[in-house]
């Protein structure tokens, strides 16, 4: 994630960007930067805390298995990576 200081440098659109990215929403009026900063900074610490705490994804392996499952069917997948299974 940013550091406060990075996250303070950007535009509102940029902020605006990276909290529709994540599916925030800022956490008071939109049109100052802080409501922006303010979401970005406790999505990263809750996104942490909710890991330790065994909720959420958990691991980077949790998502491949979640990708790997809903692109298994693809037809146009056929050429497939090094490594891993090509679909038929």
């Amino acid at each position: 994630m940013f550091t406060r200081t990075e996250l303070e440098i950007k535009t509102i659109q940029e902020l605006r960007d990276l909290c529709r990215r994540y599916g925030l929403k800022p956490t008071g009026n939109a049109g100052y930067k802080t409501s922006y900063v303010t979401s970005l900074i406790a999505f990263s610490a809750i996104a942490l805390n909710q890991m330790q705490e065994g909720r959420g994804l958990r691991r980077l392996r949790d998502f491949q298995k979640i990708n790997y499952s809903t692109n298994s069917n693809d037809n146009h997948f056929k050429g497939g990576m090094k490594g891993l299974p090509t679909a038929a």
